[in-house]
C-alpha cells in the first residue's frame, strides 16, 4: 500500500504545475484525478487487508489531493466535508471496499468449481507467501486442485 501511495503522490506531483494549478474546470481535474491517479493508488486494492491506520492513511492522501486539486492551502480552514461536497468524490477507503466486495463476489460465483474456490481460499499465508500453496495443503485439497489446473 505505501508503494501505491508514493508512486500517485509522485503522479500528483508531477501534474502539480502543468494539469491541477492551470485554468481548466473542476470537473475536468477531478476526470483527470480518477483517470490518472486513482488507479496508481487503487491497484490490487482487491486483494489489501486494510487496517484502520492504513485507511486513514489513504483518505487522507486523497483528502490532500483534493484539495490541491481545489487549490485550498493547508492554512484555509475548510472542513472535509465541505471539501467532499464540492468535489463530490467517494472516499479512498469506500472504494477499496466496493473492490473487495466485488472480487469476493467473483469467487463466489464460481460455485460450478466448489473445489477451486477451497483452493483459493483456503491454506495459511506466511509474510511474503501466496495464500495457497500445494505443500501446505492437505493431500485431498492437492489432488482436486492439480485435477482443476490441468484441466483450465
Amino acid at each position: 500500500m505505501s508503494k501505491n501511495n508514493e508512486l500517485a503522490r509522485t503522479c500528483m506531483k508531477t501534474l502539480h504545475g502543468g494539469i491541477w494549478r492551470s485554468s481548466i474546470s473542476l470537473v475536468t481535474k477531478l476526470r483527470l484525478y480518477n483517470v490518472y491517479i486513482l488507479p496508481v493508488l487503487l491497484y490490487g486494492s482487491g486483494t489489501w487487508s486494510v487496517t484502520e491506520a492504513s485507511r486513514q492513511r489513504l483518505d487522507a492522501f486523497d483528502q490532500w489531493c483534493l484539495r490541491r486539486i481545489l487549490r485550498v492551502p493547508y492554512t484555509a480552514h475548510v472542513t472535509n466535508v465541505l471539501v467532499r461536497s464540492q468535489t463530490n468524490q467517494d472516499p479512498v477507503s469506500s472504494l477499496i471496499q466496493q473492490r473487495r466486495l466485488k472480487l469476493f463476489g467473483h469467487i463466489a460465483r464460481t460455485a460450478v468449481q466448489p473445489q477451486f474456490r477451497m483452493c483459493i481460499m483456503q491454506g495459511r499465508r506466511r509474510c511474503g507467501t501466496f495464500l495457497f500453496t500445494l505443500s501446505t495443503a492437505r493431500p485431498t485439497q492437492r489432488e482436486s486442485c492439480r485435477h482443476l489446473s490441468s484441466s483450465r
